[in-house]
C-alpha cells in the first residue's frame, strides 16, 4: 500500500532527468513515480502482483435449458402469475444459471436480462460465499444412498480453480476483486451485499471490499461462532467464520432482529441501569454482530444435510435476508453451492438470481428448488417458476479462445464436455 499528497512533492531536477532517460531508453519507472505523476484522489490503495482495473465487459446471450413450475391444483391461482393450471404466465422468473460467474455476471450487467431485473425492482442484496478454502478444488465426495462416491473436477472447473489460486493469493485477489466490481454495478443503488470468509482469506477480502466500495460503506463486520470438531495440540481451535455486509449507496434495507433477553436480565429488569419507571423492550433485546446462536449443519443426522462440503445452514440465510430485505424483493448468490441461498428466498417470498460454475452445484439447486416448490405446494402457499439458463456454446467459444491456456488436446476435453 502507499500513501501520497501529490500536491506537496515537487520533482527535483535531478529526478527529472533521471525519469527523462529512463522514458528514452524504454525502461519502467520506479514505483514511487506513479503516485507523483499521477493524480489519484485515494489516499490509500490496495496494489499485488498482477493487478488491473480491466473488468470483463463480454456480454452473452443466455440459453434456457429448463423452465420449472411444479403445477398447482387446478383452482389455485396465485395473483396474477399463474394461469388456471399453476402455470407461470407472467412477472418474474426466478434464474438458476450455469457458467463461469465472471461472464454471468458482465452478461447481466449490460444484456438484455437487466431490464427484467430492473422492472423486478433490481438487486436488492447479493450473498456470496466465494471459494476461500485454499487446498480445496473442485472434486468433492458424494454421498448417494449411503455410498460414498467420488467426483473429479471437470476440465472447466479445473482451469477456473487453476485462475482462482494458481498463484495463490495474488490469483485469489485478482478474481475476486473484479467480481466484486461486476457485483456493485449491478446492485441497486439501495442495495447491499454479505460476503462470507474465513480466516485464511477475510484479511484480503476485507480490504478489497474497501476499495470496492469505500470503507465508509462497511455496516457491520459479523463473527459468526460455532463449536464441535477435534482438539488441536499446537493452537486453539478455529471456531469462527467472518461475514461482511457493505453497502452500495446512502440508503438500504435494514430490518432489526430481536431475542429474548436473558433469565438474569429478565429478573434484575432494567431499572436499575434506566432509571425507576425504565421497562424492557417487549420484543427483546436486538442482536449484534456476534452470532453464536445460528446453527452450522455438522450432524450427519441434520434433516437439512446435503453432503455438500460448503453447504450452510438454512438459518444463517434466513437471518441475512431478514435483515436486508423486504419481501418481494430480489436477491442474487453467484457462488451458489448446495443453493442455500435460493431455497431460503424461495420459501421467504423473494425473488432470486443462483449461478454456479460446478455442474454438480446446480443439479444440487435444482433438485432442491423443486422440493421447496413442492414443500410450499403442499401447504398451499406462493411460490415462483424458475429456469435453469446457461451461455451455451457462446462461453464454451469464451474458454476456448483465450490464448495460452488450452492446449489443443484440452480444448477437445472441453468441447466433448460442454457438450455433454
Amino acid at each position: 500500500m502507499a500513501r501520497h499528497d501529490r500536491k506537496a512533492y515537487e520533482l527535483s531536477d535531478a529526478e527529472q532527468r533521471d525519469l527523462i532517460t529512463l522514458i528514452q531508453q524504454g525502461k519502467p519507472l520506479p514505483e514511487q513515480y506513479r503516485f507523483i505523476l499521477f493524480e489519484d484522489k485515494r489516499e490509500v490503495e490496495l496494489v499485488w502482483n498482477g493487478k488491473t482495473r480491466d473488468v470483463c465487459t463480454t456480454v452473452l446471450p443466455f440459453q434456457t435449458l429448463e423452465h420449472i413450475d411444479e403445477p398447482r391444483s387446478e383452482t389455485r391461482v396465485q395473483e396474477d402469475l399463474f394461469d388456471s393450471r399453476g402455470r407461470q404466465l407472467r412477472g418474474w422468473t426466478n434464474k438458476l444459471i450455469w457458467g463461469d460467474n465472471k461472464l454471468i455476471l458482465s452478461s447481466l450487467k449490460a444484456g438484455p436480462l437487466r431490464q427484467q431485473i430492473e422492472e423486478a425492482g433490481g438487486l436488492k442484496l447479493i450473498y456470496i460465499d466465494p471459494p476461500f478454502d485454499v487446498g480445496a478444488d473442485f472434486s468433492m465426495d458424494i454421498e448417494i444412498g449411503g455410498e460414498t462416491f467420488h467426483k473429479e473436477a471437470n476440465l472447466l472447473e479445473q482451469i477456473a480453480y487453476r485462475d482462482t489460486w494458481g498463484r495463490g493469493t495474488d490469483s485469489f485477489t485478482s478474481m475476486i476483486y473484479e467480481r466484486l466490481i461486476l457485483m456493485r454495478d449491478l446492485l441497486a443503488n439501495d442495495g447491499a451485499i454479505f460476503v462470507h470468509c474465513d480466516y485464511r482469506v477475510s484479511a484480503y477480502i476485507r480490504l478489497v471490499l474497501d476499495e470496492v466500495f469505500g470503507k465508509e460503506q462497511l455496516r457491520n463486520h459479523i463473527l459468526w461462532l460455532y463449536s464441535g470438531g477435534g482438539v488441536p495440540q499446537t493452537q486453539m481451535p478455529k471456531k469462527h467464520d467472518d461475514i461482511f455486509w457493505y453497502t452500495k449507496g446512502e440508503t438500504w434495507t435494514y430490518n432489526p432482529i430481536f431475542r429474548s433477553y436473558t433469565e438474569g436480565t429478565l429478573q434484575r429488569g432494567r431499572t436499575a441501569v434506566k432509571g425507576e419507571n425504565a421497562e424492557l423492550r417487549a420484543e427483546g433485546t436486538p442482536i449484534n454482530n456476534w452470532w453464536p446462536d445460528v446453527k452450522k449443519i455438522t450432524s450427519p443426522t441434520d434433516p437439512e444435510k446435503l453432503y455438500y462440503p460448503t453447504q450452510k445452514s438454512e438459518e444463517l440465510l434466513e437471518r441475512i435476508i431478514t435483515l436486508a430485505t423486504n419481501h418481494g424483493d430480489l436477491i442474487g448468490d453467484f457462488f451458489v453451492g448446495s443453493g442455500t441461498t435460493a431455497a431460503v428466498a424461495e420459501k421467504m417470498g423473494r425473488k432470486w438470481i443462483a449461478t454456479d460454475l460446478g455442474k454438480f452445484g446446480i443439479h444440487t439447486t435444482r433438485k432442491r428448488l423443486i422440493g421447496v416448490q413442492r414443500e410450499l405446494k403442499a401447504s398451499d402457499e406462493d411460490f415462483r417458476a424458475f429456469e435453469v439458463l446457461n451461455l451455451g456454446r457462446y462461453e464454451r467459444q469464451a474458454y476456448l479462445s483465450v490464448g495460452g491456456r488450452l492446449n489443443g488436446e484440452q480444448k477437445e476435453q472441453a468441447l466433448a464436455q460442454k457438450e455433454r
